[in-house]
């Protein structure tokens, strides 16, 4: 059985780093984690292997080949404006608001998110009725999107 071990480094973390290995014949990968021990060896386990079999094509229609705001609903708002964006790919996404003379009111950090269509809502605390920008930032660009509250 032909073996390829170690073909990148996918992520490392402080003393943790992941490889991705495949077996040719059958299309199996498998997902290592090298670790240090104490007198800085390297240990390396494996877990169980992962079967690809094919992909979904209709999967993968549904992920946008570009980042956008699809929709932030319902604009005006009270209490509550709900955001819709598309990504193209897993990436960090923090949304930052400003008052229109261009003060930070609030912000929220999401972390990882997936590809595709994710949703995340908004609720001003101690704001006063106007406009507010969000600016929505990603790996893949930053968008601002204009929202009115009215209390």
């Amino acid at each position: 059985m032909l073996f390829r071990s170690n073909r990148y480094v996918t992520q490392t973390v402080d003393t943790l780093a992941w490889y991705i290995g495949q077996n040719t014949w059958e299309m199996e990968y498998y997902v290592y984690a090298k670790i240090w021990d104490d007198n800085n060896d390297p240990v390396y386990v494996r877990a169980d292997p992962i079967l690809l079999t094919s992909v979904d094509e209709e999967e993968s229609a549904n992920i946008p080949s570009d980042f956008q705001i699809t929709s932030v609903y319902p604009n005006p708002f009270n209490p509550t404006v709900e955001v819709t964006m598309s990504l193209p790919s897993p990436g960090e996404v923090k949304a930052v608001w400003y008052s229109v003379d261009g003060r930070q009111v609030d912000q929220q950090k999401f972390g990882m998110m997936n590809a595709g269509s994710q949703r995340f809502s908004w609720t001003p605390n101690n704001l006063t009725s106007g406009v507010y920008l969000l600016r929505l930032t990603t790996p893949f660009g930053t968008l601002t999107e204009k929202v009115t509250y009215l209390k």
